[in-house]
């Protein structure tokens, strides 16, 4: 009885807590039929990720009690065409999201791979909603190095920490720490600055007026890879983006202007840059038409 009065008490524990959790299952598969002109010549292909990346995910909640909450999130990028994994995200399980946190009355608590506020500031106003009508992916998108950084796109970092205050009288910040635990050529990690990503932005909305801005700070890491490559850079090497978004929605209508600058320490290798979209989102026939004036 010594025995099997632990194990029941821990069988009824166990069986609470899998009542109050919640896990869902998520995702999208998109596929369309893409036709060119390359060089005077037809193609037709069938692609993966049209209107959204083609992904399925498992996210999960728990109510610890007095507003206090626990929850996961695992999603993984793949391409429906083939089945394959998809571009940049080589040897990860869950190449989008694989996080850990917990939010209550202070605010949200967040650790592990997660996107960037820099990135939100594009995926919430983006009037294509970052279709392939995007105008501004190539700005924050793995693409080329000397645009994004050579460590890779600002969309998401590994070893993330973000810390979300409660939203007051409108106003929601984001403070965000990425550490870049960078490795020499041995496999051991030689610096806690190397590749680190630092990234505040605050979000303002009042009825249908919204407005985000953004500053990320970023160490370009010693001897990063691009491209099979080994790319020289210095310690002190860095690069600073500034991102701003604003939109009204008068409802037959949403106007937005956006504004990115990437400042380098290093223009030899990392390209400065702006950046200006002005577009609007209309509601037709149940989804939405948009308009987009690139600067």
């Amino acid at each position: 009885m010594k025995k099997t009065l632990p194990a029941l008490i821990c069988a009824a524990f166990l069986g609470t807590a899998a009542q109050a959790a919640q896990v869902d299952i998520f995702g999208a598969v998109d596929m369309y039929v893409g036709v060119n002109n390359a060089g005077g010549e037809w193609r037709t292909g069938l692609q993966s990720g049209g209107l959204t990346a083609s992904h399925i995910g498992l996210k999960g909640t728990e109510d610890l009690g007095g507003g206090t909450q626990v929850f996961f999130n695992l999603d993984q990028a793949f391409l429906a065409d083939n089945g394959s994994k998809t571009f940049g995200n080589e040897g990860k399980a869950f190449s989008r999201e694989a996080n850990v946190g917990i939010r209550g009355k202070y605010g949200q608590l967040s650790f592990g791979r997660q996107y960037t506020p820099h990135f939100l500031v594009f995926a919430m106003y983006d009037p294509t909603e970052l279709s392939l009508g995007s105008s501004d992916s190539p700005y924050f998108f793995p693409g080329p190095a000397a645009v994004t950084g050579w460590d890779g796109g600002l969309v998401r970092a590994d070893n993330s920490i973000q810390y979300v205050l409660p939203t007051s009288f409108g106003l929601t910040n984001f403070f965000y720490v990425a550490l870049g635990e960078h490795q020499n050529a041995s496999g051991t990690q030689d610096s806690n600055k190397l590749g680190n990503i630092y990234n505040y932005a605050a979000k303002y909305d009042n009825g249908n007026f919204s407005i985000m801005g953004s500053y990320l700070y970023r160490n370009v890491a010693m001897g990063a890879v691009v491209d099979g490559a080994q790319v020289p850079t210095k310690d002190s090497s860095h690069n600073q983006y500034l991102n701003f978004a604003v939109s009204y929605d008068f409802g037959v209508t949403k106007p937005v202007f956006q504004f990115t600058k990437k400042f380098a320490s290093n223009e030899a290798v990392q390209n400065e840059f702006w950046m200006a979209q002005l577009g609007t989102a209309t509601p037709v026939w149940g989804g939405n038409g948009w308009f987009l004036l690139l600067i």
